[in-house]
């Protein structure tokens, strides 16, 4: 695969990780016709069915009592009624009253807080056992939160533990239990309850999205930087030429005209075309080495970081401005430093025109040259700056297959016109 190919390939994966995380996203419960205190119970939670039954069976037990009580008074006040039926009726008044009077609070737990309204409560490991729903004795039924002693602000916090119970409890039984009392867990009930917590109350704001993206992507550069650590020296030097000036040399490349001038730029770091060679074989090999997909991973992802940050051209400075969020050690929330290189929306129609145009078999450069007046280095310095933009912005992701859908119709005409004008 050629270079420029290879890395506005890389360069895309980015941006689809972003798509792909964001058709992942649950879709929101439907809104509740009233407004409770906490979130109502959605229908077929079978924990909260379980207690429930037990309450409504307890319920029906003591109306039954006090029906057959009801009867045996029932004959001798008949005549009773029939009079009382012929004043205004008052008295049904008055016990419907009554009833609305006595409506029961709702449940207390063990330490008497309000299971619904005080968020801070605490709750037993005999609790842990019982469905995380209760009646609030107002004919519906509220959820129990639980936040742990976890700061219930810090979504990306919350969406980092949670993904290292995953990982532990991939390990086995021991290493899980000593996950979950590390993080402060009574047991998987609990961290069960302090989950739904988080979820119920943050899962409708685009924060809640962001934040497992933000975790997820800080996770993975963990793991590649560990794997890059434990494989040794795939960071250094290939005969005296580091990786920062190879990444640079490949980026000077992609703007060279003439064949005579490549000599010239090897020489200035030292290298003749031979040596070149030899030192492009042992960097793209690492580049592509399937032995620890993850290390190779990390490679990638500063090599990268070096030739975006090398980028001539239209755009450079948006390319640059990427690059200092590329880097194992940094963020793709830290893209600093530079404007906008083109719109989001104009980013987005031409990342579809070239879908388009290699579906439809066109040649994609020469129609990004002819349509847009770019080359592949340009498009590449769009893209790092674009990339992690995007998934430093949920908001983002979710207009892409809009914007997309606007734009494909225009880009998939058979035989286009050659004087489409952009």
């Amino acid at each position: 695969m050629a270079f420029g190919e290879m890395f506005k390939k890389r360069l895309g994966d980015a941006a689809m990780l972003v798509e792909k995380q964001f058709e992942k996203r649950a879709p929101p419960p439907e809104e509740p016709e009233e407004e409770a205190p906490e979130a109502e119970e959605e229908e077929g939670v079978e924990a909260a069915a379980a207690g429930a039954d037990e309450e409504e069976a307890a319920e029906e037990e003591a109306a039954d009592e006090e029906e057959g009580a009801g009867e045996e008074e029932e004959s001798d006040e008949d005549a009773d009624s029939d009079d009382e039926e012929d004043s205004d009726g008052s008295d049904d008044e008055e016990d419907s009253d009554e009833e609305k009077s006595e409506d029961e609070p709702p449940r207390k737990s063990k330490s008497g807080k309000d299971y619904v309204t005080d968020e801070g409560m605490e709750f037993n490991d005999d609790e842990d056992e019982q469905g995380q729903y209760v009646d609030m004795g107002n004919g519906k039924t509220g959820f129990k939160p639980d936040w742990a002693d976890w700061d219930k602000g810090d979504l990306e916090a919350f969406w980092v533990k949670s993904f290292a119970l995953d990982e532990a409890k991939g390990q086995g039984r021991a290493a899980y239990a000593a996950k979950l009392k590390e993080l402060g867990l009574r047991n998987e009930n609990h961290w069960y309850r302090v989950r739904e917590t988080f979820t119920l109350h943050y899962q409708r704001e685009p924060a809640w999205q962001q934040a497992m993206i933000d975790a997820r992507m800080s996770g993975m550069k963990q793991m590649m930087s560990a794997a890059a650590n434990a494989k040794g020296g795939l960071f250094d030097p290939v005969e005296g030429v580091t990786l920062e000036q190879y990444a640079t040399v490949q980026a000077r490349r992609a703007k060279l005209t003439g064949a005579d001038e490549f000599p010239k730029l090897l020489a200035e770091y030292g290298m003749d075309e031979a040596k070149w060679a030899q030192v492009d074989k042992v960097f793209m090999g690492r580049m592509s080495d399937p032995s620890d997909p993850m290390a190779t991973a990390a490679f990638a992802t500063e090599y990268g970081k070096f030739f975006s940050a090398a980028s001539s051209g239209q755009f450079a400075a948006g390319a640059k401005a990427g690059a200092g969020a590329m880097g194992l050690d940094s963020s793709h929330k830290n893209v600093k430093g530079a404007a906008e290189p083109v719109f989001f929306e104009r980013y987005v129609e031409i990342m579809t025109a070239q879908e388009c145009w290699a579906t439809s078999g066109k040649d994609v450069n020469a129609m990004l040259k002819k349509v847009f007046n770019m080359d592949a280095m340009d498009w590449s310095n769009l893209g790092a700056y674009w990339s992690q933009k995007m998934m430093a912005d949920i908001n983002m992701a979710m207009k892409l297959p809009e914007l997309q859908e606007k734009y494909r119709p225009r880009y998939q005409q058979a035989g286009q016109d050659d004087d489409l004008e952009v």
